[in-house]
């Protein structure tokens, strides 16, 4: 009652996740790989946006180490469904190693935007659901959140043409 006196809280948490996503949508068909579909890198940055703005939003609102702990597992988790979700759309095989490098491209965005805005004292306030209450209105974590799950990953494309330091970063280098 006290923290949302509108009624409008759920609108505008549900609004901050669709910007979120809409972003990373538009961000993602922008630097689409030349085998994806349109609809495939929409998708597919719609709902890492979506996720990645959910997991900064609670990982605010939970504060602390436990905050970012959730913020990352969250964030991984819409990197690696976006991937997956951009390969299923575009009718391709999923790309495991690009799915793992998404996730753990997310995983960076959500604990950079969640440790950065958790310092700039702006979520102080004392409980969990005033924090979520600031953190979740539609603002610059949705539109920070949906630019940068969206940009390409230089990695995932064509990995063997680049130099020798990139090819011993790669996820099934030691495996054969």
């Amino acid at each position: 009652m006290y923290l949302d006196p509108s009624g409008e809280f759920p609108i505008l948490f549900l609004a901050s996740l669709v910007i979120g996503g809409v972003i990373g949508g538009i961000s993602s068909m922008i630097g689409k790989e030349s085998d994806e579909t349109i609809l495939g890198a929409f998708a597919g940055g719609f709902v890492n946006g979506l996720v990645v703005t959910g997991a900064i939003t609670l990982g605010i609102a939970l504060g602390g180490i436990p905050g970012l702990a959730l913020s990352a597992f969250i964030g991984a988790a819409g990197g690696a469904g976006g991937s997956v979700l951009t390969d299923i759309i575009s009718n391709k095989d999923i790309d495991k190693e690009g799915m793992w490098l998404s996730a753990g491209y997310s995983v960076v965005i959500s604990l950079s935007l969640t440790g950065g805005l958790m310092q700039t004292g702006l979520y102080a306030a004392g409980s969990f659901s005033a924090r979520f209450a600031l953190a979740a209105t539609p603002d610059i974590i949705a539109i920070a959140a949906g630019v940068l799950v969206g940009q390409p990953i230089p990695v995932t494309q064509n990995m063997n043409s680049y130099d020798p330091i990139i090819k011993i970063l790669r996820i099934d280098y030691f495996g054969g």
